[in-house]
């Protein structure tokens, strides 16, 4: 990340997703890609949703330190850890109403769900949509 672009962040909370697990043992790959994977895997953190304090700023930030936030992390850079430095663009303030627990559980599946709505479908207020199998991450938050 570029300096000035990302703040200093400690994670208050970690969400945890199927992805992240898939990533802690390669299943995503064949297994006979599987030395291909732990090379492609070591070395990185796992995670990518995160609520923390925001603990440093870069000058002219909209953030300051002490502000509760949420986010998701690049792919390698992880969330598992006590501290983040987290991409400007992938930060939000948490909202009050939310524990950091609540909080980071949101964000991938949140923007999964947008992406997939929204984005890549465009549905829009007043269509109807049928949604299959909302029991899981993505489907509930799109409900």
């Amino acid at each position: 990340t570029k300096k000035g672009s990302s703040i200093l962040c400690r994670v208050v909370c970690a969400g945890i997703n199927p992805v992240d697990a898939k990533g802690l043992v390669g299943d995503k790959l064949p297994h006979a890609c599987s030395p291909l994977a732990r090379r492609a895997i070591d070395g990185n953190t796992v995670g990518f949703d995160f609520a923390g304090t925001v603990m440093e700023v870069p000058a002219g930030c909209e953030y300051k330190p002490g502000d509760a936030v949420y986010g998701t992390m690049p792919p390698g850079a992880g969330s598992f850890c006590e501290y983040v430095l987290a991409p400007l663009d992938q930060v939000a303030r948490k909202p009050s109403a939310l524990s950091f627990a609540e909080a980071a559980s949101l964000p991938l599946v949140g923007l999964t769900s947008i992406q997939a709505l929204v984005h890549d479908n465009g549905l829009a207020s007043g269509q109807h949509l049928l949604l299959i199998g909302a029991s899981g991450g993505v489907g509930h938050v799109a409900l």
